[in-house]
């Protein structure tokens, strides 16, 4: 599913025998649908939605805003197993509509949350298996009627102008009808950037979200209360806030509700690129959510060649990390081992790997008990496969621990640990 906006041929654009009207009347804003077997190669099928001169195309629904998709495994109700929420060019106070569908093409009339928060970018929705319900992101703003009033946190339903800047919100359903009052969860916290928007998503037991940084001293008559300027601050902002690029940062939350960022504030997880002439040089936006294989993990973009200034063209794209490789230890002085330990965790397995890049070091384990007492080292393991089993010095077994609190110790020399598991 991707979103566009069709002026030069609207008016040859027709619906119809299976075009459903979502929401209002028909806009340039157009909801698209593509396949593709191994995600390198699309096709766009003839559907018979909206006719372009008469002929099938790939258009599932004109005026449907930023919609984002989610595929729900866990509702037992096939009819719902495809759901949407999304903005309208129409909606009253920049409400977000939910819809439902079977198969993901033919949806059903689209419904009022009453979540009023401008989400024209990024509105997107996903099981949160801990708290057993569905969480909503959208983009809002920071003070005024169509967005937030950061004193009390609440949102009139109807009219006005966005004031402000933009910011992260968070709304929860547990039946995805009734949606709670939305609130801000996050900001980048001076007005040299903004968050545009954040794909947020589940896995390993936290939540990581994709925050489009918007480099932009712009604001709507309003401005947050700015963090105090530090010499680090300044160093941080030097050249920020004129540029108007947009990149995707990394931040993870332990609740979809108290969010942090991963490594430096700012800093892109996909760079743009360095050269004018590039469709990676003026914005990326990542899309929700990322595809994660047994090998790899697979974020596509959007991509546009210029800064964010009216509609451009958008070119899909597509980045890669290793297993698990989101983001890593390793030593800040490459003359020095960089050493991690561990809380007290539960071991629940009767193995140990790693997924780590180790190609030109090593990494030393030290599992020791609860109390910090060592009771074995392992052999230097060296390698970047996707996960890598720790092998233990003088034949020790790490079964007879199986079920204990332990704590683990690595000294990492040349490499990066991304992350360990234990194995059955």
């Amino acid at each position: 599913w991707y979103y566009s906006k069709i002026d030069k041929i609207k008016r040859d654009i027709t619906p119809g025998p299976e075009a459903t009207k979502l929401i209002g009347k028909r806009t340039s804003f157009a909801l698209l649908y593509a396949t593709s077997k191994d995600g390198i190669r699309w096709d766009k099928p003839k559907l018979k939605f909206y006719l372009y001169k008469g002929k099938p195309t790939n258009i599932i629904s004109f005026g449907t805003v930023e919609a984002g998709v989610y595929r729900d495994p866990y509702d037992p109700n096939p009819q719902r197993r495809y759901k949407m929420l999304s903005n309208s060019i129409e909606s009253p106070g920049g409400r977000l509509y939910t819809s439902f569908s079977a198969d993901g093409i033919h949806w059903s009339q689209h419904k009022d949350t009453k979540i009023s928060t401008s989400g024209d970018s990024h509105n997107h929705v996903f099981w949160n298996p801990q708290a057993r319900e569905y969480v909503a992101i959208s983009r809002a703003f920071s003070h005024g009627k169509m967005g937030y009033d950061l004193d009390c946190k609440t949102i009139p339903w109807l009219g006005g102008f966005v004031v402000g800047q933009r910011v992260v919100a968070r709304a929860t359903s547990k039946d995805f009808v009734k949606w709670s009052a939305p609130e801000i969860v996050f900001e980048y916290g001076h007005t040299r950037r903004q968050i545009y928007a954040m794909p947020s998503f589940y896995t390993h037991g936290i939540f990581l979200g994709l925050p489009m940084i918007y480099d932009t001293n712009q604001s709507y008559e309003k401005s947050l209360k700015e963090e105090k300027l530090t010499p680090e601050l300044e160093v941080e902002l030097k050249d920020a806030g004129t540029s108007m690029r947009i990149w995707p940062g990394l931040t993870w939350s332990p609740d979809t509700k108290n969010w942090s960022w991963i490594d430096q504030r700012g800093k892109a997880l996909i760079p743009l690129s360095e050269d004018p002439e590039s469709v990676e040089w003026g914005m990326i936006f990542a899309a929700f959510s990322p595809i994660i294989l047994d090998d790899e993990i697979r974020i596509y973009y959007s991509a546009q060649q210029k800064r964010h200034d009216f509609w451009q063209p958008g070119w899909l794209g597509l980045a890669t990390l290793r297993a698990d490789g989101w983001a890593g230890y390793e030593p800040k002085d490459e003359s020095k081992d960089a050493v991690v330990e561990t809380q007290a965790i539960v071991c629940n397995g009767r193995t140990l790997s790693l997924a780590a890049d180790a190609e030109n070091g090593s990494i030393v384990v030290t599992l020791k008990d609860a109390k910090g007492n060592a009771l074995a080292e392992s052999h230097p393991l060296s390698g970047s496969k996707p996960y890598m089993p720790v092998q233990w010095k003088k034949g020790f077994k790490l079964l007879a621990h199986k079920g204990k609190h332990v704590r683990l110790g690595f000294k990492i020399n040349h490499a990066k640990l991304y992350a360990f598991k234990f194995d059955e």
